[in-house]
């Protein structure tokens, strides 16, 4: 296919209001901290969100999928799910990456699963860095189309983990990184993926 014939995309929860404040806040907290702004969270540019299937696909699919995806949210949204708490991972390069955890809870994971069926349904392409959405002269991390390609096999299914990426550095070090403990989300959408795995543009949204 062409260079701009396939585009990667995530299909995500968007988080309310009061919990993407909270996560706005601490990853500015953590870029004051460490000083790493290889994600920069923003509400019109990179988004909070939580991650339910990833995959580059033919654009002609999109209305399609977005069809289907539409129907789905009419029937399972609005979730009521609990928040696990902000945790802080070592990835195997050894990199510190801060999240907020959602709990698995049942409705979440049935969720999970009828998006990845319905992304399953389109072809699947190899990600490549142009399908991703990037500015001038920007550097593709290695990790951003390794990790979409590699999503339903290392991140989807029984190894899914709920939750919304604050950036990089170690959350718990921060005092008052508390987050409410449940929240209503009523908003699925797709998203234009960019670098790091970040959420870059809204290409369709669905809210309850």
């Amino acid at each position: 296919m062409g260079f701009f014939e396939t585009i990667a995309i995530d299909v995500v929860l968007l988080p309310p209001p009061e919990v993407a404040a909270a996560a706005l806040a601490l990853n500015q907290r953590l870029i004051e901290q460490t000083g790493d702004r290889s994600i920069v969270l923003d509400p019109s540019g990179c988004l909070p969100h939580v991650s339910l299937a990833m995959r580059s696909i033919p654009r002609r699919t999109l209305p399609s999928l977005t069809a289907a995806l539409d129907r789905l949210a009419l029937s399972s949204l609005p979730l009521d799910l609990r928040i696990a708490g902000a945790v802080a991972v070592t990835t195997e390069s050894g990199d510190v990456v801060s999240g907020i955890n959602l709990e698995k809870s049942e409705p979440l994971l049935i969720l999970h699963r009828s998006v990845m069926a319905q992304v399953n349904c389109v072809p699947a392409e190899e990600c490549a860095p142009g399908d991703l959405s990037m500015d001038a002269g920007e550097e593709i991390a290695p990790f951003t189309c390794n990790y979409v390609n590699g999503y339903a096999d290392q991140s989807a299914y029984d190894r899914y983990s709920p939750h919304i990426t604050l950036g990089h550095g170690d959350v718990t070090s921060l005092e008052d990184a508390a987050v409410a403990q449940t929240a209503r989300f009523s908003s699925l959408a797709v998203c234009h993926l960019g670098n790091h795995c970040t959420c870059r543009e809204i290409l369709w949204q669905r809210s309850v």
